[in-house]
C-alpha cells in the first residue's frame, strides 16, 4: 500500500509539474482570450478608444520596456496595494498611457498582469526550500496578496492547483 501510495504521489507530482509548466501556456491562452475580448469590446463599445492617442509606437515600446523592467527586475507587483496610479508615479508616466500600453501589449488589465506576476513568484517561493517554513498565507502576503482566499482562488484559476496541493506534492516528490 505504501509503495502504491508513493507511486500515486509521484504521478500526482508529475501531473502538477506538467500543470505548472503549462502555467505559461495558460497565461498565453488567457491573454489571447482577453485580446479577442478587448478587440471585440473596442469595436463594439468604443471603436475610437485609442484612435486619438498621442502615443507613438516608439513611446509605447519605451513604456512597455519600462513596465517590464519594473515588474521583472524590481518586482513592484509584490507591493501590497499597488495601483496603476502608484505604478504611474514610480515611472513618472501618465496612468492612462500605462493602461493603454498594458491593454495593448499584455492584452489584459493592470490587475490581471499584477496577479499573473504574483502567481509566478509564488510558484518559485513554494518550490524553494528557503520558504518551506512560510505558511501559504505567508507566501500570499510576501508576493503582495491582501488575503489568502484571493491568493488561493487566483492560484487555482491560473495553475489548476491549490497552493497547498502544489507545495505538498513538491515536498513528497522530492522526499520520495
Amino acid at each position: 500500500i505504501k509503495k502504491a501510495y508513493n507511486e500515486l504521489v509521484k504521478k500526482n507530482y508529475e501531473l502538477s509539474k506538467i500543470k505548472t509548466d503549462l502555467f505559461e501556456s495558460n497565461i498565453n491562452v488567457e491573454k489571447e482570450q482577453r485580446k479577442v475580448s478587448n478587440l471585440v469590446e473596442l469595436h463594439i463599445e468604443d471603436p475610437e478608444k485609442y484612435h486619438s492617442s498621442s502615443l507613438s509606437d516608439e513611446k509605447k515600446e519605451d513604456i512597455y520596456y519600462r513596465i517590464r523592467r519594473l515588474l521583472e527586475e524590481e518586482k513592484v507587483f509584490m507591493q501590497k496595494g499597488i495601483t496603476i496610479e502608484k505604478f504611474a508615479m514610480i515611472l513618472e508616466i501618465n496612468s492612462k498611457y500605462i493602461s493603454q500600453v498594458i491593454n495593448e501589449k499584455y492584452e489584459g488589465g493592470f490587475s490581471a498582469v499584477i496577479n499573473d506576476y504574483r502567481i509566478r513568484e509564488s510558484i518559485k517561493l513554494l518550490s524553494d526550500e528557503k520558504y518551506s517554513s512560510y505558511s501559504i498565507e505567508g507566501i500570499a502576503d510576501t508576493v503582495g496578496f491582501n488575503s489568502k482566499s484571493v491568493f488561493n482562488t487566483t492560484f487555482k484559476r491560473l495553475t489548476g492547483l491549490t497552493p497547498s496541493y502544489y507545495r505538498n506534492n513538491i515536498k513528497i516528490a522530492k522526499g520520495a
